[in-house]
């Protein structure tokens, strides 16, 4: 099996076509696709199929892309990793930052990153686990910073845990329950989680639990910071932000504190790769960046 069929492959099913995957190869469609029908030939099943929406895997070809891109993002890697070493601080870093980091931690470790590696490519993802885990799992994310609310699973992931955020009850300004002063009033109200994850692993029904109280309605999941707040500015939803957030001075005159007697718990922040795969040496220096940050900003509070 040559391994250029199987990268090959792999762009194929990521571009949903074959002309668009042998432009970006440099390779005639005609050879490309010879080189999809050996590969087929090999494992003797239909890897790929056209469909309405272009050139879809089969079930096989699904099976076999789990593995494929997992081998060609280790290949490349492997190929930085040499190039890493002679001093060349180069090539490509994907890492995945929650909402939750995007106040103070994930801008602090990228720009002084940025700052040591101005030649990598660094592509930056929203998520956070579980969603995130499958790109952990098959290469295509190297780092998460995220939320720990839900324990990855130690055989398939290394997790360091960073720094405590302090979360708050955050609404539009004039909400009518601006004046609450406990969670039971907050009860009856439409809320908006950030983030994603089965029910008893939400913040906000943790919080309300703890304290004895009736879980609320959770009327919107949201994965994207940006649209949250542009619904709770908007609207009567509710939402658990971390405290920067909110108090940020672009937010003053659209987002207020419900300034709750109970307390809320925090989101604990982690650091998460795969637990079988050496970080390329950029992605060390961008790890020990993450940390440094950590440690200054859970040094302010």
């Amino acid at each position: 099996m040559k391994l250029s069929s199987v990268q090959a492959f792999v762009l194929v099913a990521e571009q949903g076509s074959i002309r668009a995957a042998a432009r970006q190869l440099g390779v005639s469609q005609p050879a490309l696709s010879k080189s999809l029908r050996v590969l087929e030939e090999e494992l003797a099943v239909p890897l790929l199929t056209r469909s309405a929406l272009g050139v879809v895997p089969t079930a096989y070809g699904n099976a076999f892309l789990l593995r494929a891109r997992l081998i060609v993002s280790e290949l490349r890697k492997s190929t930085e990793d040499v190039a890493q070493l002679r001093g060349e601080l180069e090539g490509k870093l994907t890492i995945s930052v929650s909402p939750a980091s995007t106040s103070r931690l994930a801008p602090a470790a990228i720009n002084a990153f940025r700052s040591e590696c101005p030649n990598v490519d660094l592509h930056i993802l929203e998520g956070v686990f579980p969603h995130v885990g499958e790109l952990i799992r098959n290469g295509q994310v190297d780092i998460a910073i995220g939320p720990l609310l839900i324990e990855p699973p130690k055989s398939a992931f290394s997790v360091e845990r960073l720094l405590d955020i302090d979360m708050v009850v955050a609404a539009r300004r004039g909400h009518p329950l601006a004046g609450a002063k406990s969670l039971a009033e907050l009860g009856g109200a439409d809320w908006l989680h950030l983030g994603v994850g089965d029910l008893p692993n939400l913040l906000v029904v943790r919080t309300f639990r703890t304290h004895q109280l009736p879980a609320p309605r959770l009327k919107v999941e949201c994965r994207s910071l940006t649209t949250s707040i542009m619904l709770l500015q908007s609207s009567d939803l509710l939402c658990l932000l971390p405290r920067p957030i909110v108090e940020n001075a672009t937010m003053h005159d659209s987002l207020a504190i419900i300034d709750v007697r109970e307390a809320i718990a925090h989101n604990t922040l982690g650091l998460i790769r795969r637990v079988d795969t050496p970080l390329t040496r950029v992605g060390q220096i961008f790890a020990t960046h993450v940390r440094r940050a950590a440690a200054q900003l859970a040094g302010r509070n």
